[in-house]
């Protein structure tokens, strides 16, 4: 494949109006998330919390990927990761300099579990960041095959 058709297959504007819908929507997401961070932002720096966000998306993000390991919905298990980050987090740190030291070791062991169980999950079609019948590392469930981002083999 020369670098004319790769750049033709990647920037492909055959259907164009299909795309409009997904820009608009997208701007409609940037402006209403921007409007709300902004007023979450302003609480979340006032009561000294910038940290904790941070560590409570670490464990969001090994929710989701348990939820993806055990099939369950992604959302849930992100939001369930949340929760039970915000619950350590509540139970074991009573003063500001408490928080931050368990922040400290809560974010690295969220990470962790996160890429353990992305390790773990055998794949299928969610993992696949593209897809087309010409390229081929392992079979998919149907008749195209995938190819993955190798740290989610």
């Amino acid at each position: 494949m020369d670098l004319d058709n790769l750049l033709n297959s990647i920037f492909n504007f055959e259907n164009y109006g299909e795309l409009l819908v997904l820009v608009q929507n997208s701007l409609w997401a940037g402006a209403v998330l921007g409007l709300l961070g902004g007023l979450i932002g302003t609480f979340v720096m006032k009561r000294d919390l910038a940290f904790a966000v941070h560590g409570i998306s670490e464990l969001s993000f090994a929710g989701a990927a348990f939820a993806l390991l055990i099939g369950a919905d992604i959302v849930l298990g992100s939001l369930a990761g949340s929760v039970v980050a915000a619950l350590l987090l509540g139970l074991l740190g009573v003063r500001a300099r408490d928080k931050n030291s368990i922040i400290g070791v809560i974010m690295p062991f969220g990470l962790g579990l996160g890429i353990l169980f992305l390790s773990l999950y055998e794949g299928g079609p969610r993992t696949s960041l593209a897809c087309s019948p010409a390229r081929s590392s392992r079979s998919a469930p149907s008749s195209c095959r995938c190819w993955r981002w190798p740290p989610l083999l």
